[in-house]
């Protein structure tokens, strides 16, 4: 798979100083290398502390923008901070599980905390500073003495990771919520849990009490806000509006505002008291990751992946302050461009799930014939998603990202089995061994790594490759795994005893990118950003074949089951099918608008699939290179399929020809044929049913064409609906 460099860039903060715009430039080393994850006051309102994805810990003076202190020790992004009372203490929760306390006057840190299995996603104090809370993706939740370090108490029943805690003000009760969709009441004292508060219907992101302990309030992927009362545990009211999860929520000193943030990159303001929205807060250019009120409410905090940490006027809705000093995982000018696309695809081996990682960071399993939306992964990567594993027997799947994570998922319930880290290098790609036992990866540098499968533990590094390696395949017989690298080497290597077995060199500039075995393990390819397929005997470790055709950068190949046919895929935005043996090219697809991600064959070898940068994925025959079906993604994070040249058609219940194809689709008999067939789908007319007057050739204006159909409904000619798609869209 293709991995393309992440450029520094140079900061310019603006802000707002007695009502006139300034401007600062900050130096690119002050800020964090990778976006914000969490945010909080310190007690005096004075500092803001914020943790990053580049494992820092970074404190600000809120009245110049001015940075006080970098904090550096996490072997893993910063999850989660949290002041002390007395401002004398700060802690901060690391995705590889630790928890470290800080003294904030002069940076220094006074000790780490050990326990967590995995990632300390969120820490809070008590309000008289003496016990600590921290949870964790290993389902716990652990008290801590910050003054010696001791472990007070570890807290079970939640059946998922639990992704943040808060300590009430009286510090008697602590709140947990979980992947297991509750919110969790304990005895901060004795340990023991004392209410289960069910309502969200999904993952539960964030909780917040209220300064008088009266209120309890969450917020998740159910993309609402819940109010609990505190005492009792019952349900006070839902507050819903946002377009995407909660990933965040906060109360005001005074209880008089609640905030929320959401990956739809907006914070809204509430009146918790009678749910009425106050107003909606607007100017991250990616999703909220953390809120937080400043102590005499004055001021609210957010901070996002768009490596940014805004000041808010809760009353007014006016930008105090933008500090940025964090450099974004992708280029800003390049979101609105790429976020839809779908960056690797991988068939099951039974060939029922198609798997589409994303540049959003989402994971999602698609019926491969019908091109419907089965289920999607709860957990987003941070960042997009470089590469995607199925084990042998399709009942576990690895995925790596840009957030330097590689995530383990039981395929069937989709629930996340663990997690290993490639910090701070983001993760290119990922293979499951043969017999199930190991997982390969490789990061954005030269680290090559194997864990064991079970237990998460590093068996082994492979060293030899520089910057940097693109991706990995273990051979069919599952004694040998390739790796490609852009240091112009493919290595073989036995991965069982750590040993090199050879290395090929490309003569050309640029290396390897894209690498796979055939069938029997006598072949294997490569691309690379030559435009040059290559193919390769790893076993009379000789080139056998150089594939010229492509006129750009080949992203990645892949084999057919039988392995006499191979596929690749090129920033040129087309895939190309030749014949391994003879070198001969058999035939060219086109239709992708953009540049071709990913292919992948399905197992039985009959169909072909193919992710691009236009946002769509196309499944193709592979003998006479007609495309089958389309599947595009569209605003809103909802999706489209359909079958060119037939009247399949297939969408979510927001992604309706309705709503995006108004022009080529009747609405009143879209509506009649999900009510009296399938609610899922919906009849596409061909051209040559729209009336002359009213047909879109490109030179006339808007055209009303629902009211020019006539007649049944066969299908609509896919250039059309491209063209259609692309005037809506501009």
């Amino acid at each position: 798979m293709v991995c393309l460099p992440i450029l520094a860039l140079a900061f310019t903060v603006w802000w707002q100083s007695d009502g006139h715009q300034t401007e600062m430039r900050l130096r690119p080393q002050m800020g964090h290398n990778f976006p914000v994850g969490a945010v909080a006051f310190g007690p005096d309102g004075n500092t803001v502390v914020s943790g990053g994805w580049d494992t820092t810990v970074r404190l600000w003076d809120t009245r110049t923008g001015e940075l006080v202190h970098v904090m550096d020790g996490h072997e893993g992004a910063v999850l989660s901070v949290a002041f002390a009372a007395d401002g004398r203490m700060l802690a901060s929760g690391s995705q590889n599980g630790t928890v470290r306390l800080w003294d904030p006057q002069s940076g220094e840190m006074i000790r780490t905390l050990t326990g967590h299995d995995g990632e300390a996603t969120s820490v809070a104090f008590s309000s008289d500073g003496r016990t600590l809370v921290s949870g964790s993706h290993d389902n716990t939740l652990r008290l801590w003495d910050p003054q010696g370090g001791e472990l007070i108490h570890t807290l079970t029943g939640h059946e998922g990771p639990v992704m943040s805690v808060a300590f009430s003000a009286d510090g008697r009760t602590v709140a947990s919520v979980s992947w297991d969709n509750s919110v969790r009441l304990w005895n901060a004292r004795s340990g023991q849990q004392l209410h289960t508060l069910v309502g969200h219907e999904d993952t539960v992101l964030s909780v917040a009490f209220s300064a008088d302990g009266k209120m309890l309030v969450s917020g998740g992927h159910d993309r609402t806000v819940r109010i609990w009362d505190a005492e009792s545990g019952e349900p006070v009211r839902t507050l819903a509006g946002h377009e995407d999860l909660v990933t965040s929520v906060a109360i005001s000193p005074d209880t008089r505002l609640l905030a929320s943030g959401s990956e739809d990159g907006s914070v809204r303001l509430w009146r918790p008291l009678t749910g009425e929205l106050v107003g909606t807060l607007t100017g991250h250019e990616r999703p909220i990751s953390s809120v937080a009120f400043s102590a005499d409410g004055r001021m609210l905090a957010s901070s996002g992946q768009d490596a940014t940490v805004r000041l808010w006027n809760p009353e007014s809705g006016e930008t105090i302050r933008r500090i940025i000093g964090h450099e974004a995982m992708l280029p800003v000018r390049d979101i609105t461009l790429q976020e839809g696309s779908v960056r690797v695809i991988a068939f099951s081996p039974d060939g029922g799930i198609l798997a589409s990682g994303n540049i959003d960071g989402g994971v999602r399993f698609w019926h491969p014939l019908r091109g419907e939306l089965i289920g999607e992964l709860a957990y987003r990567h941070f960042g997009p998603v470089a590469s995607i594993s199925f084990s042998t027997d399709g009942s576990m799947l690895a995925t790596g990202g840009y957030d330097a994570k590689v995530n383990l998922w039981e395929v069937q319930s989709r629930r996340l089995i663990g997690t290993v880290h490639h910090f701070p290098h983001r993760v290119s790609s990922v293979a499951i061994s043969r017999d199930g036992e190991a997982l390969a990866s490789a990061s954005g540098l030269d680290e090559l790594s194997l864990w064991h499968l079970e237990s998460g533990a590093l068996i082994r590094s492979f060293a030899g490759h520089e910057p940097i390696v693109g991706s990995l395949a273990f051979s069919p017989d599952g004694t040998t795994l390739a790796s490609a690298s852009s240091d112009g080497t493919v290595r073989l290597w036995a991965w069982q005893s750590g040993e090199p077995i050879h290395t090929f060199s490309v003569d050309e500039d640029g290396g390897s990118i894209g690498v796979a075995f055939n069938a029997d393990g006598s072949l294997l390819a490569t691309g690379g950003p030559d435009a040059a397929v290559r193919v390769w005997d790893p076993v009379g470790l000789r080139l056998l074949h150089t594939l010229v055709g492509h006129g750009a950068l080949v992203s990645d190949v892949a084999f057919n089951a039988d392995g006499h046919l191979l596929a690749s895929g090129s920033s040129d935005g087309t895939v190309r099918l030749w014949d391994p043996e003879s070198g001969d090219t058999l035939r060219t697809l086109v239709g992708h608008e953009g540049m071709v991600w990913s292919v992948a064959f399905s197992p039985d070898g009959d169909t072909l699939a193919s992710a691009s940068l236009d946002n769509t994925v196309r499944l193709w025959d592979p003998q006479t290179g007609r495309e089958m079906l389309v599947t595009q993604r569209v605003p809103g994070d909802e999706w489209l399929s359909w079958r060119p040249g037939n009247a399949y058609y297939a969408s979510s219940e927001g992604g309706d020809a309705g709503r995006y194809m108004r022009i080529a689709f009747p609405h009143e008999r879209c509506w009649l044929y999900r009510l009296l067939f399938d609610r899922s789908r919906c009849p596409l007319y061909p051209l040559e049913w729209y009336r002359d007057d009213l047909r879109r050739d490109g030179q006339s204006g808007e055209a009303d064409l629902p009211t020019a159909f006539e007649g049944p409904a066969p299908s609509i000619a896919p250039q059309q609906l491209r063209y259609i798609w692309s005037q809506i869209v501009n």
